[in-house]
């Protein structure tokens, strides 16, 4: 008798792995795929320069040149 219910009305916890819990009414979204990127010392060096230089964000950055490459291939 001296043990304390983690629920005040009696009802069930939902215990999840973190991953699938969502506040109610709330869509789930598109499934995400976790990514990692390894970068070479000279590219993240010259990826650290670009960005001071610029004072943008690096994945700005990286879409920037990304799509300066694109451009130039089609000309």
């Amino acid at each position: 008798m001296g043990e304390k219910s983690a629920s005040v009305s009696g009802a069930a916890i939902p215990q999840g792995d973190g991953g699938g819990e969502r506040r109610v009414g709330r869509p789930k979204g598109p499934d995400r795929i976790a990514r990692t990127v390894r970068l070479l010392e000279e590219h993240d060096q010259r990826l650290a320069a670009e960005v001071e230089h610029q004072g943008l964000s690096q994945l700005y950055v990286t879409r920037l040149d990304r799509q300066r490459r694109r451009v130039s291939m089609k000309a």
